[in-house]
């Protein structure tokens, strides 16, 4: 009997709670309320929906920016150069084209000549050099404030004028134009914001090295967001400002004598609404490929 009154009173206590539960939180009247909770009585009643803080991570398995000094050379071989009344002019024209020259010079070899006249070296249509050569080899260098963008190189023989039975004539080995440049290469990725960028809240971008020489300059829609020197893990923290909606364009560059490698993550925190099956603490992420250009 004793047993029997514990369960009556235990059971009792309970219907007692249950009671207060529902007076308090009432019942709904379809038993769901779509993506919003149902508050006091009336589960019809105006209330906030469940918001979920989710981070949407776009990754970037490999990036390289380079801007560093590289020796290269063009080479014009064999070419016999004249200049005579009757004989035409026969010379050298090599346009380089080539952005950030800090060295040029011309390697020549004389193999014969018939010393009727000077062979002239002209670099952007100045006069570097006009004398007599004897056979041999020659180094000329061409000065920094003759080169540009587009710097013209000339190579021809002074004309025999009276000499009208013979023009003057060089024959020349292999002629080798080298220069010293900066050789640069970055990439670029493009991706895309919608919803993600209407409710930000936070984003980011961290990027890690393979190799890290110098200044590394990152853009992003146009605007520099990064422009030093980095660690092995860098984080750069933007502004919504710095992003844009639709398509986002990102770049790494690198500055004068600098060289990166690595990969990178953009990650951006944004609010969005869940339904309530939805653990409104939870996590959820995500990744977008690139359409990457290099």
């Amino acid at each position: 009997m004793k047993g029997s009154n514990e369960f009556t009173g235990f059971l009792v206590i309970g219907l007692i709670v249950l009671a207060i539960l529902l007076a308090v939180y009432g019942v709904p009247s379809d038993g769901t309320c779509g993506n919003y909770r149902c508050c006091g009585r009336n589960c019809n009643a105006t209330v906030e929906p469940y918001y979920l803080e989710v981070i949407k991570s776009f990754y970037i398995p490999l990036f390289k920016a380079e801007n560093v000094l590289q020796t290269d050379k063009v080479q014009l071989c064999e070419r016999n150069i004249q200049n005579g009344l009757l004989f035409g002019n026969q010379k050298i024209e090599y346009q380089l084209d080539r952005t950030g020259v800090q060295s040029l010079y011309i390697k020549l070899s004389v193999f014969s000549t018939n010393k009727l006249g000077n062979l002239i070296v002209k670099a952007n249509n100045q006069v570097i050099e006009n004398k007599h050569f004897d056979v041999g080899d020659y180094i000329i260098p061409i000065p920094a404030n003759l080169t540009t963008d587009k710097t013209k190189i000339e190579i021809a023989a002074e004309s025999s004028y009276w000499k009208i039975w013979a023009p003057t004539v060089y024959t020349l080995g292999c002629t080798d134009i080298t220069y010293t440049s900066f050789e640069s290469g970055f990439s670029q990725f493009k991706f895309y914001l919608g919803e993600e960028y209407v409710n930000a809240e936070f984003a980011k971008i961290d990027a890690m090295f393979n190799q890290s020489t110098g200044t590394l300059i990152v853009e992003l829609n146009g605007k520099t967001v990064w422009n030093g020197p980095t660690a092995g893990l860098q984080t750069i923290t933007l502004s919504k400002s710095d992003l844009r909606l639709g398509d986002n364009i990102i770049a790494f560059r690198a500055a004068e004598n600098s060289r990166f490698v690595g990969a990178a993550n953009i990650v951006v925190v944004y609010l969005t609404q869940y339904p309530e099956l939805i653990n409104k603490t939870g996590t959820v992420s995500s990744v977008q490929p690139f359409i990457g250009i290099y």
